[in-house]
């Protein structure tokens, strides 16, 4: 997990930013691959679908400057790549535990304003730590209008970011820990040579918090 500090304040602008719910069977979603409906409560609008198989695809087609991907997350969820305007953004790890209900696992923001797609693909692949490796697609929601021009810098902020949050990527090998002495309950370690988890933040300060004992090694860090 990590600790950062940013900066908040107002932001001025001549026209209101829309939020738009768009639920998963809305307008401008279309699926491609095999998909399950899944009827509970917890779920947006009471319903959602989700697939665990490779190339298994949901577009939304959409008008606005951001985009938020709304789904559920539990032991038993996968990863995911996420596409935006037919390019490769990320590649998202769902797995939580506990279980979080119209969570949201990815967005991306600062888009010029107009048409746009947001593609989520299930990989079929999952962490050590997932049971499953499935992708839950509850909904989206989608902003549009306003001026992200900001106004001066009011104060400063600090928060924590825990290691299973969305803008944390991973690549190579990496394994769970639940031990109750982490942050938020659980960790992940590695030891082979080459994996790196990446934390895309705003803001002019962080720390990268971990547990340390006689069986830690080395490693390197890197600033943009």
């Amino acid at each position: 997990m990590m600790d950062l500090a940013g900066t908040t304040g107002t932001t001025s602008s001549s026209t209101a930013s829309t939020v738009t719910r768009v639920e998963q069977n809305g307008i401008g979603v279309t699926y491609s691959g095999t998909w399950f409906d899944n009827a509970g409560a917890f779920n947006s609008g009471s319903s959602a679908k989700l697939s665990m198989e490779a190339n298994s695809r949901v577009t939304l087609a959409f008008n606005g400057n951001s985009v938020s991907w709304v789904g559920y997350q539990d032991e038993w969820s996968g990863i995911a790549q996420v596409y935006v305007d037919g390019t490769l953004k990320s590649e998202v790890d769902t797995y939580a535990s506990p279980n979080k209900a119209q969570a949201k696992i990815y967005n991306v923001s600062g888009l010029v304003e107009g048409p746009h797609t947001l593609a989520i693909e299930a990989t079929g692949r999952k962490s050590a730590s997932s049971g499953g490796a499935w992708v839950w697609v509850d909904a989206f929601d989608v902003i549009s209008g306003g001026d992200s021009t900001p106004a001066p810098i009011l104060t400063a902020s600090t928060y924590r970011i825990e290691q299973s949050n969305a803008a944390v990527q991973w690549s190579g090998a990496w394994s769970g820990n639940n031990g109750g002495f982490n942050s938020g309950g659980s960790a992940k370690l590695a030891m082979d040579a080459g994996s790196r988890a990446t934390f895309t933040f705003t803001g002019k300060s962080v720390s990268w918090i971990t547990y340390r004992d006689q069986w830690s090694g080395i490693a390197r860090v890197y600033i943009d």
